[in-house]
């Protein structure tokens, strides 16, 4: 989830970034999910076990080759509930991985709300809950009223730490899928787009013209609204 930092004093805005979340509340979740699906694999794997020692007991085995053939059955009927057993367990697994967290831990200076579009030459500012955009400080001993060369390198850092968090969840879903080991959302392709995108924003600071004059690297929408 994206979070808003400002400044505590100033309340001016710091960037973006990922809130984490609630390590126990995520705890819980997943092993809301996880627990009765593991009991119920466990379960069914108690009543394969029995099932298969009573057809055991029950078979003949009167002579060697009988008493091997029982061994034998038993031997199957048990290594097939345990292979069930375990990919039901897998499965348990696997469900818990998907549960998304619902809380999330909020540092102190941040918020949820998204300041507005501003300028080069303004700044955000987070004050009573709310976001307000104004003209951003200059050096008055400049006389051409040209904004400093750091403000407005620390703008301009500020809107590519904001642009990389705006697709950076791409990334993030892509990598978890994989881990889970489920069709991605997005084809290898439309991945390495989103890399490269991210990457074209890290570079922005080499360009010749940085940081007055910026040609921010475009990602195509559409990658933005799957799933």
């Amino acid at each position: 989830m994206l979070i808003y930092h400002y400044d505590p004093e100033t309340g001016l805005y710091r960037g973006a970034g990922m809130a984490d979340a609630d390590p126990m509340e995520l705890e819980l979740a997943r092993k809301a999910v996880h627990d009765p699906l593991a009991a119920a694999a466990h379960a069914a794997y108690a009543s394969a076990y029995d099932e298969a020692i009573a057809a055991f007991a029950a078979a003949p085995r009167t002579t060697l080759d009988e008493l091997a053939q029982a061994e034998q059955d038993l031997d199957a009927a048990i290594g097939q509930a345990m292979q069930i057993r375990d990919a039901a367990l897998a499965d348990a697994t696997a469900a818990a991985g998907r549960v998304q967290p619902e809380h999330w831990l909020i540092p102190a200076n941040s918020t949820l709300e998204p300041p507005p579009a501003f300028g080069f030459d303004e700044e955000a500012v987070f004050d009573e809950g709310a976001w307000t955009v104004r003209p951003a400080a200059t050096d008055d001993d400049d006389p051409d009223g040209e904004p400093d060369e750091a403000l407005l390198a620390h703008a301009v850092r500020t809107d590519r730490t904001r642009r990389i968090a705006r697709v950076r969840w791409l990334v993030d879903r892509h990598r978890d899928e994989l881990a889970l080991g489920i069709t991605t959302t997005l084809t290898p392709e439309d991945y390495r787009s989103v890399l490269e995108h991210i990457q074209a924003l890290r570079d922005v600071p080499d360009q010749a013209r940085f940081p007055r004059s910026i040609s921010w690297p475009e990602l195509d929408e559409s990658l933005t609204t799957t799933g």
